[in-house]
């Protein structure tokens, strides 16, 4: 994962930590609706685990970036 040291929207410093899901993450285009799945981006654990993705936040914009 690439390093951003600094928000690319405020500018401000971003945390490191993680993003933890159980099920996957999917993406949907704008427009999906529905029963639509979306593109599955990663897949999540089994057995009521969590997956943990390396991710940067930015508290005060709400922006996380993470690589999938």
């Amino acid at each position: 994962m690439v390093r951003v040291k600094k928000c690319p929207k405020c500018g401000k410093e971003m945390e490191e930590g993680y993003i933890s899901l159980m099920s996957g993450m999917r993406w949907r285009s704008n427009g999906d609706r529905g029963l639509v799945k979306g593109e599955l981006l990663f897949r999540g654990s089994w057995w009521g685990f969590s997956t943990l993705k390396l991710a940067l936040r930015c508290k005060d914009c709400g922006l996380v970036i993470f690589q999938y």
